[in-house]
């Protein structure tokens, strides 16, 4: 027993190399390079963060390589310390000194390491005022020392050198082997396979894997905690205790306070100021933040000391900066433990005020997006996907007819990454909450019904803007009931319902003559839809029309006008001049993708492939296809997957597998009956054409066979074995030059070369596919290899030879 100042405490005696940890460390063998590396030419390093983030388990690992190097090392466990004027002596324990006869003891520790390379590890510090002087003093008596120190804040002694220790990598996706190859993921599956006996990650519990993992942020302590609940549940059943209990669902009863969740974080707290309190409460509400969401609320503070002493602590994580602007994120399990201690009253006064600056944020990104930046408000929007959802949310319960404005604003959000279904749901809740509906309700009918074209039902569309021809005439808003009209008669062209169209045309012209500067292009685009139903909108009538309502719409910087250069590149694709449809048809890939609209850009590259087909370009026909296949298969859509599937058709016939073509076509019929389309008369006599010329190719019997074959199978599980069928297949005319020279890409590979021949840094390629920065990397090294090159130049070159990227 030592003591000093009157305080006592036992000190734990600590062998002077540990031997092997019965469980082995996981996930953190770069932190373990990193921090012996810093060690090389820092004397006092600090491990940082939060509560249950593994720092001892970090520290152990790194003494143990320190001595497995050859360097001296002892491992000091302070954690029974509140004294600082005890830390001495607890070195001289681990070292094994004797008292000395009345020497002081740090002199006893100069004496037997002076004239040493030695390491010495200083584990849980952060109870202890001070802990820095005697580190310091120690490091100043002794050149040839260096200190690693573990505490959940820094020392604060000059010469210091922070290593903040995270939570671990969650994976990329809800898949077994994304979770396998994560490191919260392997940490979790090592410790519950420990405790439960043949406990697996498999198809059927992968979703509820990765959201337990996400739920507990990666901390290792958490992840632990739950893998020992796998003996009595399922990730699944653990995940719907997390959202009743929050941490407590995990936490121990009576444990050890280094072992409980709750413990921690009221320790924690407990060394805040009034002042940092308030920035921590302010941030619980939103889900990750930057500088000027934060000062939004804390409105008059200056909230960057607190915001520095928060990250300091390991409550709130910075991420990387995203075009220069630093964000933040707090972990859940911190958010959820510091909203249950917040008066109601606050609560609700940080939401409004929350809710209140994204609307702000909405309202100027919507201007932004119509003035043409549309690209650079999907990037923002994205970064602050769930924030909109939480302000919307609060918004949509406190007022109906200014939650159905900001649902307008909010169409570039609901347009891009395929997030239609929200945006659907949105206006549903709306709807059935208002009986007057708005100028803006029926506008966001208009919308919603624009977005789920692509994944709903064709009657559930009907539906929608039936509805919206209703409603919209008692609006005193002629503009508002001819474009709800122009969308009616976009669905009764692929009903081929002529009657509908008929009945709309009377209507729109027992209108007075409308004289707003849209009146013109709302009538070309009601104009076209009549062409199509005649049938007529492949000639010269259908081309002259759109080329009107592309010039009137003044510009290629939305969907809306990209759709009709969509429509014109198919019209020239008809007519068999393939140059000028190729340009247009890529033209609006490239500023689909550049604008986030995915399921447009699925349109436009069913088209391009179809073109580069028919210009005996298939292997650069069959790149796009893939393209377009994963923008299908991560939207989930019906129409997105039939939609990609058709220009399958074409490309799987033109590299000579009609088979394959043949089963397409059947599962591209069975989804149109579903949905409730047609298969245009001009489309369909191309591809009896085709099965007519396959015939005599294939057996009738095997080709009829294949079509019944798709017609029967599932729509997601043919397109996304789409790749599969196709690999290997050579076109005619395509040789080395477009072939890869060590193995297939994938889906997500092909984006990432695409993005790369764009320009792309990893940086904006983690931005745009919701990836992190370090799997962005993953996946350039991954696909240099397969394509045979050592640099990005080579890579956006060959980019370019496949056809992914525009040459200009």
């Amino acid at each position: 027993m030592f003591s000093a100042g009157g305080r006592h405490a036992t000190l734990r005696l600590v062998a002077t190399r540990a031997g092997p940890r019965l469980v082995p460390l996981i996930g953190r063998e770069d932190d373990v390079e990193a921090v012996i590396s810093l060690l090389t030419s820092n004397r006092l390093v600090t491990l940082t963060g939060p509560g249950g983030s593994g720092k001892t388990r970090l520290a152990e690992a790194i003494q143990r390589t320190a001595s497995n190097l050859g360097r001296e090392a002892w491992f000091v466990d302070c954690s029974a310390i509140l004294d600082a004027a005890l830390i001495p002596q607890a070195i001289a324990a681990a070292l094994e000194l004797g008292s000395g006869a009345g020497i002081p003891v740090e002199q006893l520790i100069a004496a037997r390491l002076t004239g040493r390379t030695s390491l010495l590890v200083l584990d849980n510090l952060e109870q202890i005022d001070g802990a820095g002087a005697p580190a310091a003093r120690l490091l100043e008596a002794l050149p040839q020392l260096t200190i690693l120190a573990a505490s959940r804040r820094p020392l604060g002694v000059e010469g210091e050198h922070e290593y903040p220790v995270g939570p671990l990598g969650l994976p990329s996706e809800a898949t077994p082997a994304a979770i396998e190859a994560s490191a919260a993921g392997a940490l979790f599956l090592a410790r519950s396979r420990a405790r439960a006996h043949g406990f697996a990650v498999d198809d059927g519990n992968a979703q509820d894997i990765a959201e337990l993992l996400r739920r507990l942020d990666g901390l290792p302590l958490a992840l632990e905690l739950a893998a020992a609940r796998m003996r009595t549940m399922s990730p699944r059943e653990l995940n719907q205790r997390l959202e009743q209990l929050g941490p407590g669902a995990v936490d121990v009863p009576d444990a050890d306070v280094r072992r409980s969740l709750r413990a921690i974080v009221e320790w924690t707290v407990g060394q805040l100021s009034a002042d940092q309190l308030e920035v921590l409460e302010a941030t619980t509400v939103c889900a990750g933040f930057d500088l000027g969401l934060l000062e939004a609320l804390a409105p008059g503070r200056d909230v960057v000391p607190a915001l520095e002493s928060l990250l300091a602590l390991g409550l709130v994580q910075r991420e990387e900066p995203v075009r220069g602007t630093s964000r933040y994120r707090v972990l859940i399990t911190i958010q959820s433990a510091i909203d249950a201690r917040m008066a109601a009253g606050r609560r609700m006064a940080m939401r409004e005020r929350h809710a209140e600056h994204v609307a702000s944020l909405v309202t100027a990104w919507a201007r932004r997006a119509e003035a043409g930046e549309a690209r650079e408000v999907v990037v923002e929007e994205d970064l602050d996907a769930d924030n909109i959802r939480r302000a919307f949310g609060f918004i949509e319960a406190a007022d109906v007819d200014r939650a159905a404005t900001l649902l307008v604003e909010l169409q570039p959000f609901f347009n891009a990454r395929g997030r239609w279904l929200e945006g659907y749901a949105a206006f549903l809740q709306l709807r059935e909450r208002t009986a007057h509906p708005t100028a803006d309700l029926v506008r966001a009918a208009l919308i919603v019904a624009d977005l789920i074209w692509f994944g709903s039902t064709g009657p559930t569309v009907v539906d929608l803007l039936d509805w919206a021809v209703r409603e919209a005439p008692r609006l005193d808003d002629q503009p508002l009931y001819e474009e709800a009209m122009y969308y009616r008669a976009i669905t009764a062209v692929a009903e081929a319902n002529n009657d509908v169209i008929v009945a709309l045309g009377k209507a729109w012209d027992a209108l007075p003559p409308a004289t707003d500067p849209g009146a013109r292009n709302r009538r070309l685009n009601f104009e076209i839809s009549v062409a199509e139903a005649t049938g007529t909108a492949q000639g010269a009538v259908g081309e002259a029309l759109m080329r009107e309502a592309i010039e009137h719409l003044g510009g290629i910087d939305d969907d809306r006008s990209l759709w009709r250069v969509v429509d014109l590149a198919t019209v020239l694709f008809d007519a068999g001049r393939l140059d000028e449809a190729e340009g247009y048809a890529q033209l609006a890939l490239t500023r689909y993708l550049d604008i986030g609209a995915e399921l447009y850009a699925n349109w436009a590259a069913r088209i391009l492939a179809m073109i580069l087909t028919a210009q005996g370009r298939a292997g650069e026909a069959r790149d796009v296809l893939l393209i377009g296949i994963a923008i299908a298969l991560r939207s989930g859509s019906t129409d997105a997957l039939a939609t990609i599937l058709f220009a399958g058709v074409t490309v799987a016939e033109a590299l000579g597998r009609p088979l394959d073509a043949a089963r397409y076509y059947g599962a591209v019929l069975r989804a149109l009956e579903a949905t409730g389309e047609i298969l245009q008369p001009h489309r369909r006599a191309s591809i009896d054409g085709w099965l007519a010329k396959a015939a005599r190719l294939e057996s009738p019997v095997a080709i009829e066979l294949a079509v019944r074959a798709g017609r029967e199978a599932n729509l997601r599980e043919v397109v996304a074995g789409v790749p599969g069928d196709l690999r290997g297949s050579k076109a005619p005319g395509v040789g080395q030059r477009a072939a890869l020279r060590h193995g297939d890409l994938t889906p997500r590979e092909i984006e990432v070369l695409s993005l790369v021949g764009a320009g792309r840094s990893d940086g904006d390629i983690a931005t745009e596919l919701f990836i992190s920065p370090k799997t962005a990397s993953v996946h350039v090294s991954n696909v240099k290899a397969k394509l045979g090159v050592s640099s990005r130049l080579e890579m956006a070159l060959r980019a370019r030879e496949l056809g992914l990227v525009r040459a200009s």
